[in-house]
């Protein structure tokens, strides 16, 4: 009797590992974690262009892979994606992912964590950009909360013009409406609620 639920727990387990192996396997792109960081590849096309994305506060970008890895995926499977993690900050007592002080001002430029961010994200940018043979437009940039905020702040500040910028629930930093007249790019941008109504 025993042995026969035993088997019967073993046969379940097997199917449950088939399908999930078969499921894997469907995914148009393999995952790769570079040191915290989320690169999804495509599995079955030619890397054509590039999404990078990038989180909210206090998440990191493995949340994310999930919206991208599906057999449905939202982005074409000769898209290359990823999703960078903003360093663990200690703000108050808590510890954090976040990309830039979540206190910021209007002063905010001099913000030692959004140049790093900054200068992190331009790193990501020139690395693939050299693998799209230095064609920007390839490249596009987005994220949901902070990681909108600041995708939106490198999108319209970066020297290079992009190919889109898709955000959610972020807002601008007071500079980004200048660079949005001296660039002559347009973004929209919905929020409910932003510190500098």
């Amino acid at each position: 009797m025993i042995s026969l639920k035993l088997n019967n727990v073993i046969r379940r387990l097997n199917k449950l590992r088939e399908a999930r192996l078969h499921t894997t396997n469907d995914l148009p792109f393999e995952e790769m974690n570079l040191g915290g960081d989320i690169t999804l590849i495509p599995k079955h096309c030619v890397h054509e262009s590039t999404l990078i994305w990038l989180h909210g506060e206090n998440e990191s970008g493995k949340r994310y892979a999930s919206w991208f890895n599906c057999e449905n995926s939202i982005v074409p499977q000769s898209t290359k994606v990823v999703l960078p993690s903003a360093p663990e900050r200690r703000f108050g007592t808590s510890l954090m992912n976040v990309w830039y002080n979540p206190r910021i001002t209007s002063s905010a430029y001099g913000d030692e964590l959004l140049i790093w961010s900054w200068n992190y994200i331009a790193k990501i940018i020139k690395s693939e950009a050299k693998l799209l043979n230095n064609l920007h437009d390839r490249i596009f940039l987005g994220g949901f909360s902070q990681g909108c905020s600041l995708a939106l702040w490198v999108y319209l500040k970066y020297k290079a013009a992009f190919g889109g910028f898709c955000g959610f629930s972020g807002y601008l930093f007071p500079l980004s409406l200048i660079h949005i007249c001296r660039c002559r790019r347009y973004a929209v941008c919905r929020s409910r609620w932003s510190p500098y109504h």
